[in-house]
């Protein structure tokens, strides 16, 4: 776990890592060890070097470069954040979960919840996915993640829940067509042929050449 790794991060561990470039390990060592630097110079350097590394997409480099600005400031989000997004790429979701997990406790903002469902998804914890989903929806409401939590409910089979989030989709945008289909499609799972029935006249409204919509709109 994350917390284990700091522990025992030290310089000599540097060295096992496999980077890019050969020049990372005597740039990090450089930055972390300035003979004239101040503890804040040191964090503001090595934070510059760990953040040209990730927007270079040289993660592994920019892994340990985080792992050396949480040993000069251990409640720094920013890493953390940026180290559930590594953790991620390499498919190491227990960790990714524990650092945006911390960056959850810190910033409950409903992007925060949203990076830990997607850890918990690509972890196929759909069941947490969604409780995270719920949380970024009911913190900042959107379509968009009102829709992700209603595909995830689906994939759970938690049809009303899937409803329930199809409907707050549909408050926010009610002229949206595909929404509205797949809303009445979720009403037609449930069985609920008049309720589909009514959403399908809806759309018919919205998008007359809709054949699907016309023709369930006047079913029996």
């Amino acid at each position: 776990m994350i917390f284990e790794v700091l522990t025992v991060f030290g310089l000599g561990l540097l060295s096992f890592f496999v980077t890019r470039r050969g020049d990372d390990l005597l740039v990090l060592t450089e930055a972390a060890h300035g003979e004239a630097a101040t503890h804040h110079d040191r964090l503001e350097k090595l934070t510059h070097i760990a953040d040209r590394f990730y927007r270079e997409k040289r993660y592994l480099p920019a892994e340990k470069a985080y792992m050396r600005v949480l040993k000069l400031d251990h409640k720094n989000i920013v890493a953390y954040n940026r180290l559930g997004f590594i953790y991620s790429h390499f498919a190491n979701f227990d960790d990714a979960i524990e650092c945006f997990e911390i960056v959850v406790k810190a910033h409950p903002s409903a992007i925060a919840h949203q990076n830990l469902a997607m850890a918990y998804f690509k972890k196929q914890d759909y069941a947490m996915a969604a409780v995270e989903l719920k949380k970024a929806a009911e913190t900042e409401p959107s379509t968009a993640r009102y829709l992700s939590l209603a595909r995830v409910y689906r994939m759970l089979r938690q049809s009303h829940n899937q409803l329930a989030a199809l409907q707050k989709a549909a408050d926010f945008d009610p002229d949206n067509v595909e929404i509205l289909n797949l809303l009445a499609e979720a009403l037609m799972q449930m069985k609920d042929t008049d309720g589909a029935k009514r959403i399908y006249g809806r759309i018919v409204k919205l998008d007359p050449k809709n054949q699907r919509a016309r023709v369930m709109s006047n079913s029996h």
